[in-house]
């Protein structure tokens, strides 16, 4: 509550403050408690008094506007916009007998228009828009008081009926605003009486025929588009802009229309649309072109992929190296190590026919684990091929390009980087219906099993990343520990790491029987 005797002027707009409005005003006469959060109705306003400036807009405010006059009698601005009254319109705002402006925009009222407001005497500006008044546009009949209104603004409600001839009555008025409504009918010649009208918009609306000649000279903002007006704009009005008149308005002729320019007179109308007509054509071609040469560009990759197999790249590739072994002797053939290196592989390809390099060769020559078919470089999952134990198969990599996936550990016992598992060494251990088994040798000594899974038997990321988590949690003396897995780019790059169990399998750790692959 407002007890104050003495403050005359309380402005507390642009606040935060919420909760119902106060009960009592004091001694206020300008009261602004604009764009905050107060809710509930104005019945509160009972006891309010000597109120010339109420400004409540931009709240939440619902409710009817109640129908109170008495203690509004200094009342000359109210502004209850942008909140959300309902009902139609009290009768008693035009008994305000020094009201000036009058701002009920933005909510939700109905009914009809008040026929006194538009004759009031003290009234200039009713701000009325964005609401859901419906019914005719009405005045009540003739007095001999004079209206001073300047400003009305009915726009976007759902009034209908004829544009009414007394509008000419108003002859202080400078803002008519009449657009979003279901108005209807030919525009009234008397308009051109209308002396003092600065902006005029009659815009989405159904009115047809001629637009009056001799409007005033005075009008800067004018607007008729979406209407189905037609014939010859006239010669004072062909000032402003084509957007004045269209879209809409298909019989309205704009004449004189300088070459090039953007209107859209009646003439030239069909010009404009073959033009653009052709633009969106050339557009969609080009378009369509486009996804043609990249479908072709696709295809041909996919042909010379085909005539030329990663596995005849891999054989061609091949050389064998003798490595030294710790105690200094050296070891050559199939007992030794074999060394490829990503240089050989690139060198050989370039003297082929085709200079592309296959995904599954440039994989073969980043990784110990290779995921081609036909390859030798290592066992890959749908390998027949067998290798000695002793065979230790891994990639002298000079490449900088490494595994470029997503390396995930499941504990804290082993950490290492997608570089670090690309170059580590890797002995075929066997391989099974879900893939190959490798044995890894990490920088610092440490042995890790690798599983390079088979195509297509890992599920969707988000599941076999919750599959590996629930096995990583399993703890058995009989139970490898899963320890992390990767996940590369493409349908075949998925490992899996555990521990690595010696010697030999589960069958001979299980029952003490070597069984020879």
């Amino acid at each position: 509550m407002i007890m104050s005797a003495t403050l005359i002027v309380l402005d507390l707009s642009s606040n935060a403050l919420v909760g119902e409005l106060p009960l009592v005003t004091g001694s206020c006469a300008v009261l602004d408690l604009s764009n905050n959060r107060f809710e509930g109705n104005l019945t509160r306003m009972v006891k309010w008094g000597n109120i010339e400036y109420l400004d409540l807009s931009q709240n939440r405010l619902t409710g009817p506007i109640p129908e109170v006059a008495p203690q509004f009698l200094r009342l000359n601005y109210l502004n209850l916009s942008h909140n959300s009254f309902t009902s139609p319109l009290p009768k008693v705002i035009s008994q305000y007998p020094k009201l000036r402006v009058l701002d009920l925009s933005s909510n939700q009222l109905d009914g009809s228009l008040l026929t006194e407001l538009l004759m009031s005497p003290t009234l200039q500006e009713i701000h009325l828009e964005n609401n859901l008044l419906n019914g005719a546009i009405e005045f009540s009949p003739p007095s001999t008081t004079q209206s001073n209104l300047q400003v009305i603004d009915l726009s976007h409600n759902q009034l209908d009926g004829f544009f009414p001839g007394r509008f000419d009555s108003l002859s202080g008025l400078q803002v008519l605003h009449l657009a979003g409504n279901n108005l209807s009918g030919s525009l009234p010649s008397s308009m051109a009486d209308m002396s003092s009208l600065s902006s005029l918009d009659l815009s989405q609306n159904h009115f047809t025929g001629p637009l009056p000649n001799n409007l005033s000279e005075s009008i800067g903002s004018f607007n008729v588009s979406y209407n189905d007006l037609s014939g010859v704009v006239p010669e004072n009005l062909r000032r402003f802009p084509t957007s004045s008149f269209y879209p809409g308005n298909n019989r309205l002729r704009l004449p004189a229309v300088p070459p090039g320019s953007n209107n859209l007179p009646g003439r030239n109308s069909g010009r404009r649309p073959i033009n653009t007509i052709v633009k969106v054509v050339v557009i969609v071609a080009c378009v369509i072109a486009l996804i043609i040469l990249i479908m072709l560009a696709i295809f041909i990759l996919y042909i010379r992929m085909r005539r030329n197999p990663p596995g005849q790249v891999t054989n061609k590739g091949i050389r064998r190296h003798t490595q030294t072994n710790p105690s200094g002797t050296s070891r050559t053939g199939s007992g030794g190590a074999l060394i490829v290196s990503a240089e050989d592989l690139v060198a050989s390809k370039k003297g082929s026919s085709s200079e592309i390099i296959s995904p599954d060769e440039k994989m073969a020559a980043v990784t110990g684990f290779s995921p081609s078919k036909h390859g030798h470089l290592s066992w890959s999952p749908e390998s027949g091929d067998s290798f000695p134990a002793e065979t230790l198969a891994r990639l002298d990599v000079r490449s900088p390009d490494r595994l470029v996936g997503e390396l995930y550990f499941l504990d804290d016992t082993i950490t290492m980087t997608p570089e670090e598992l690309s170059r580590a060494p890797a002995e075929v251990l066997g391989r099974s219906s879900h893939g190959t088994s490798y044995r890894a040798t990490l920088d610092n000594g440490v042995f890790i099993t690798v599983k390079w899974l088979r195509e297509g038997v890992a599920k969707q990321r988000k599941d076999f990343s919750k599959e590996a988590k629930k096995f990583a949690n399993i703890r058995h003396p009989n139970v490898v520990g899963l320890r992390g897995y990767y996940w590369g780019p493409t349908q075949h790059e998925k490992l899996i790491l555990s521990d690595y169990i010696s010697p030999g399998s589960l069958t001979s750790f299980l029952y003490g029987k070597i069984l020879i692959f």
